[in-house]
């Protein structure tokens, strides 16, 4: 075989290699490029936020209130906290209260007060940023102010008005059984008392006080007695008129006893006693022993 020969076939066994490789990249460029036209998985468009609302709500106002007396002493007037007061605020019986709303404030920033609304037990006060209202017999009273401001938001205050009863003074007169005595104690002349509420006036017992009224040449102790025989204390009962006082306070209804005993005394008829009680009327809701905010 001759040189040429040779170089032929060496080529000739080149490019069939060659032919046989490009036969198998095609194939494998076949492959690949059919995968590539397989549906894949596309992340989706992006999208932009909607845009975000401001959703703080604006501030409320705050309702204050302010009362003036009938002479134009402050009665009450808001902590700047515009909490309702739990306690009673006592203003007097028949008056004609001062009503401001002055301390009232927007607290929205650009905002300001601009309506007031006034009521008493539910009805309408004529009046704006200050009013008048008239109390009268004792009892409970509601107060509102609500405040409107320029953003729309409102806010109420809300007060109880308390108009304390007076007190009535229930007076009993008794005489004790008759007391002998001369020189040194003599026998002692007792009466009962029942300690009660008068009619069906709903009250409580405010203060009860005992004394002895003896005639002339009558001088005697004067003692009271629970109805357990208790002692509530002594006092001398004096002469011609002139006994000393036994004031025992706010007693628990019940039976006691006054006791006349004489250490010179001529009292055949008994000695005259006397029994006055100071009741407070009770009204439902109203705190009628002064605390609260009482003026």
């Amino acid at each position: 075989m001759n040189k040429t020969l040779i170089i032929t076939l060496a080529i000739a066994l080149a490019l069939a290699g060659c032919i046989q490789n490009m036969g198998d990249l095609k194939d494998r460029l076949g492959a690949t490029t059919e995968e590539s036209l397989e549906p894949a998985d596309i992340a989706p468009e992006a999208t932009l936020p909607d845009p975000v609302e401001n959703t703080t709500p604006a501030k409320p106002p705050v309702a204050r209130i302010t009362v003036f007396g009938p002479n134009g002493a402050l009665v009450y007037k808001s902590t700047f906290t515009a909490e309702d007061p739990t306690d009673v605020v006592f203003v007097e019986e028949n008056s004609k209260l001062s009503l401001n709303a002055g301390e009232s404030e927007s607290l929205e920033p650009g905002a300001s007060v601009t309506g007031f609304a006034w009521s008493l037990d539910g009805k309408p006060v004529a009046g704006g940023r200050s009013a008048n209202v008239d109390v009268g017999e004792p009892g409970l009273y509601t107060l509102s102010l609500a405040v409107t401001d320029s953003a729309g938001s409102t806010d109420t205050q809300t007060l109880k008005l308390g108009v304390a009863p007076k007190a009535f003074e229930v007076v009993t007169d008794l005489v004790t059984a008759p007391v002998v005595g001369a020189q040194g104690q003599g026998e002692a002349g007792t009466v009962g008392f029942a300690l009660a509420i008068p009619g069906d006036t709903p009250a409580m017992v405010q203060s009860v006080t005992f004394e002895l009224l003896p005639v002339e040449s009558c001088d005697a102790i004067l003692d009271v007695l629970d109805a357990e025989g208790t002692s509530l204390g002594t006092k001398d009962g004096g002469s011609f008129g002139e006994g000393e006082k036994l004031s025992a306070g706010a007693l628990a209804l019940g039976e006691y006893t006054i006791s006349a005993s004489p250490f010179v005394c001529a009292a055949p008829e008994g000695v005259p006693a006397r029994v006055t009680v100071v009741y407070m009327p009770i009204i439902e809701g109203l705190d009628t022993d002064g605390h609260g905010h009482a003026h």
